[in-house]
Protein backbone atom coordinates (compact mmCIF):
# COMPACT_ATOMS: atom_id res chain seq x y z
CA UNK A 1 0.00 0.00 0.00
CA UNK A 2 1.40 3.22 -1.12
CA UNK A 3 2.23 5.84 2.23
CA UNK A 4 1.49 3.13 4.83
CA UNK A 5 3.64 3.24 7.71
CA UNK A 6 5.56 0.20 8.60
CA UNK A 7 4.93 -0.86 12.33
CA UNK A 8 8.27 -0.14 14.13
CA UNK A 9 7.92 -2.97 16.39
CA UNK A 10 8.04 -5.38 13.02
CA UNK A 11 11.64 -5.73 11.46
CA UNK A 12 12.11 -4.46 7.94
CA UNK A 13 10.66 -6.97 5.04
CA UNK A 14 13.42 -8.70 3.51
CA UNK A 15 13.57 -8.77 -0.27
CA UNK A 16 12.01 -11.72 -1.70
CA UNK A 17 15.20 -12.43 -3.38
CA UNK A 18 16.96 -12.55 -0.22
CA UNK A 19 13.98 -14.66 1.52
CA UNK A 20 14.54 -17.22 -1.11
CA UNK A 21 18.35 -17.63 -0.54
CA UNK A 22 17.63 -17.79 3.02
CA UNK A 23 15.61 -20.90 2.55
CA UNK A 24 18.25 -22.19 0.10
CA UNK A 25 20.78 -21.64 2.26
CA UNK A 26 22.55 -24.89 4.05
CA UNK A 27 22.34 -25.46 7.65
CA UNK A 28 25.94 -25.65 9.30
CA UNK A 29 25.89 -28.17 12.19
CA UNK A 30 29.03 -29.41 13.76
CA UNK A 31 28.42 -33.24 14.49
CA UNK A 32 29.94 -34.02 18.09
CA UNK A 33 29.57 -30.95 19.79
CA UNK A 34 27.09 -30.19 23.03
CA UNK A 35 24.17 -28.82 21.05
CA UNK A 36 25.41 -30.22 17.48
CA UNK A 37 22.70 -32.52 15.04
CA UNK A 38 20.25 -34.23 16.83
CA UNK A 39 21.06 -32.99 20.39
CA UNK A 40 18.08 -30.57 20.39
CA UNK A 41 15.61 -32.78 19.51
CA UNK A 42 16.14 -35.12 22.58
CA UNK A 43 16.09 -32.43 24.44
CA UNK A 44 20.63 -32.91 24.97
CA UNK A 45 19.86 -37.12 25.66
CA UNK A 46 22.84 -38.88 23.59
CA UNK A 47 22.60 -39.55 20.10
CA UNK A 48 23.48 -42.97 19.20
CA UNK A 49 25.45 -44.40 16.52
CA UNK A 50 22.85 -45.96 14.22
CA UNK A 51 21.37 -42.08 14.77
CA UNK A 52 24.80 -40.69 14.04
CA UNK A 53 25.75 -42.34 10.75
CA UNK A 54 22.12 -41.27 9.36
CA UNK A 55 22.58 -38.09 10.79
CA UNK A 56 26.22 -37.91 8.57
CA UNK A 57 24.57 -39.83 5.54
CA UNK A 58 21.79 -36.75 5.55
CA UNK A 59 25.23 -34.09 5.56
CA UNK A 60 26.75 -35.95 2.84
CA UNK A 61 23.65 -35.85 0.63
CA UNK A 62 23.16 -32.04 1.53
CA UNK A 63 26.71 -31.22 0.42
CA UNK A 64 26.48 -33.27 -3.13
CA UNK A 65 23.16 -32.09 -3.80
CA UNK A 66 24.90 -28.41 -3.12
CA UNK A 67 27.65 -29.31 -5.36
CA UNK A 68 25.29 -30.23 -8.18
CA UNK A 69 23.39 -26.68 -7.82
CA UNK A 70 26.48 -25.10 -7.73
CA UNK A 71 27.83 -26.86 -11.41
CA UNK A 72 24.50 -25.86 -12.96
CA UNK A 73 23.73 -22.47 -11.27
CA UNK A 74 24.80 -19.46 -13.59
CA UNK A 75 27.15 -17.03 -12.43
CA UNK A 76 26.69 -13.77 -11.52
CA UNK A 77 28.28 -11.45 -13.82
CA UNK A 78 32.13 -11.25 -12.90
CA UNK A 79 32.45 -14.55 -11.37
CA UNK A 80 33.49 -17.87 -13.01
CA UNK A 81 30.69 -20.57 -12.73
CA UNK A 82 31.65 -23.85 -10.94
CA UNK A 83 33.21 -25.68 -13.65
CA UNK A 84 35.19 -22.49 -14.91
CA UNK A 85 36.77 -22.37 -11.41
CA UNK A 86 37.35 -26.21 -11.26
CA UNK A 87 38.75 -25.62 -14.48
CA UNK A 88 41.53 -22.45 -13.51
CA UNK A 89 41.98 -24.55 -10.14
CA UNK A 90 43.12 -27.46 -11.91
CA UNK A 91 45.42 -25.50 -14.65
CA UNK A 92 46.96 -23.89 -11.59
CA UNK A 93 47.74 -27.06 -9.99
CA UNK A 94 49.09 -28.24 -13.44
CA UNK A 95 51.46 -25.33 -13.74
CA UNK A 96 49.20 -23.23 -16.14
CA UNK A 97 49.53 -25.33 -19.04
CA UNK A 98 47.91 -28.59 -19.71
CA UNK A 99 46.62 -30.74 -22.96
CA UNK A 100 43.06 -30.88 -22.75
CA UNK A 101 42.81 -34.32 -21.83
CA UNK A 102 44.93 -34.31 -18.37
CA UNK A 103 42.73 -31.10 -17.90
CA UNK A 104 39.68 -33.20 -17.98
CA UNK A 105 40.96 -35.71 -15.54
CA UNK A 106 42.72 -32.83 -13.33
CA UNK A 107 39.11 -31.01 -13.10
CA UNK A 108 37.00 -33.88 -12.84
CA UNK A 109 34.89 -33.18 -15.84
CA UNK A 110 33.61 -35.13 -18.84
CA UNK A 111 35.73 -33.96 -22.54
CA UNK A 112 32.54 -32.14 -23.75
CA UNK A 113 31.78 -30.42 -20.08
CA UNK A 114 35.45 -29.19 -20.20
CA UNK A 115 35.25 -27.55 -23.71
CA UNK A 116 32.25 -25.71 -22.90
CA UNK A 117 34.07 -24.52 -19.79
CA UNK A 118 37.41 -23.50 -21.36
CA UNK A 119 35.03 -21.60 -24.23
CA UNK A 120 33.15 -19.86 -21.68
CA UNK A 121 37.08 -19.25 -20.11
CA UNK A 122 38.49 -18.16 -23.32
CA UNK A 123 35.83 -16.02 -23.84
CA UNK A 124 36.52 -14.06 -21.02
CA UNK A 125 40.69 -14.06 -21.96
CA UNK A 126 40.99 -16.28 -18.78
CA UNK A 127 42.86 -19.34 -20.96
CA UNK A 128 44.12 -19.35 -24.59
CA UNK A 129 44.09 -22.81 -26.64
CA UNK A 130 47.77 -23.21 -28.22
CA UNK A 131 49.14 -25.83 -30.38
CA UNK A 132 51.72 -27.74 -27.93
CA UNK A 133 55.33 -27.38 -29.15
CA UNK A 134 56.08 -30.91 -28.01
CA UNK A 135 53.46 -32.29 -30.73
CA UNK A 136 51.63 -30.02 -33.07
CA UNK A 137 48.68 -31.96 -33.48
CA UNK A 138 47.90 -31.80 -29.29
CA UNK A 139 46.11 -28.41 -28.44
CA UNK A 140 47.07 -27.22 -24.51
CA UNK A 141 45.08 -24.89 -22.52
CA UNK A 142 46.86 -22.13 -21.39
CA UNK A 143 46.09 -20.03 -18.23
CA UNK A 144 46.58 -16.36 -19.15
CA UNK A 145 47.78 -13.85 -16.50
CA UNK A 146 44.59 -12.51 -16.63
CA UNK A 147 43.17 -16.11 -15.56
CA UNK A 148 46.21 -16.12 -12.68
CA UNK A 149 44.42 -12.77 -11.57
CA UNK A 150 41.00 -13.96 -11.38
CA UNK A 151 42.33 -17.04 -9.65
CA UNK A 152 43.65 -15.07 -6.97
CA UNK A 153 40.92 -12.75 -6.21
CA UNK A 154 38.79 -15.72 -5.90
CA UNK A 155 40.82 -17.41 -3.57
CA UNK A 156 40.76 -13.90 -1.57
CA UNK A 157 37.10 -13.64 -1.35
CA UNK A 158 36.68 -17.05 -0.35
CA UNK A 159 39.48 -17.83 2.36
CA UNK A 160 37.35 -15.25 4.65
CA UNK A 161 34.52 -17.84 4.08
CA UNK A 162 36.77 -20.30 4.82
CA UNK A 163 38.17 -18.96 8.24
CA UNK A 164 34.76 -17.93 9.29
CA UNK A 165 33.45 -21.11 8.95
CA UNK A 166 35.89 -23.20 10.70
CA UNK A 167 38.79 -20.71 12.52
CA UNK A 168 37.26 -21.77 15.94
CA UNK A 169 38.30 -25.40 14.97
CA UNK A 170 41.51 -27.11 16.57
CA UNK A 171 44.31 -28.67 14.27
CA UNK A 172 42.87 -31.71 15.69
CA UNK A 173 39.21 -31.11 14.39
CA UNK A 174 40.23 -30.25 11.31
CA UNK A 175 42.40 -33.14 10.85
CA UNK A 176 39.54 -35.50 11.83
CA UNK A 177 37.10 -33.62 9.02
CA UNK A 178 39.94 -34.35 6.58
CA UNK A 179 40.63 -37.95 7.14
CA UNK A 180 35.86 -38.56 7.69
CA UNK A 181 36.11 -36.53 3.96
CA UNK A 182 39.01 -39.15 2.40
CA UNK A 183 36.30 -42.30 4.30
CA UNK A 184 33.54 -40.83 2.49
CA UNK A 185 35.07 -40.50 -0.37
CA UNK A 186 36.45 -44.46 -0.40
CA UNK A 187 33.46 -45.51 0.28
CA UNK A 188 31.32 -43.92 -2.76
CA UNK A 189 33.90 -44.97 -4.73
CA UNK A 190 32.98 -48.65 -3.91
CA UNK A 191 29.11 -48.12 -4.70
Amino acid sequence: MVGARRDPARPPARPAAARRRARRAPRHRRPGRRGGAGDAARGGARVTREEQLLELRRALRELLHTERRLRSREPEPGRLSWPQYRVVHALVELGGTAPAGKLAVAAEMTPASLTQAVDGLAALGLVERARSDADRRRVDVVLTAAGREKYDAVGARIQPLWDEAFGDDTPEELAQATRTLERLTALLLRF
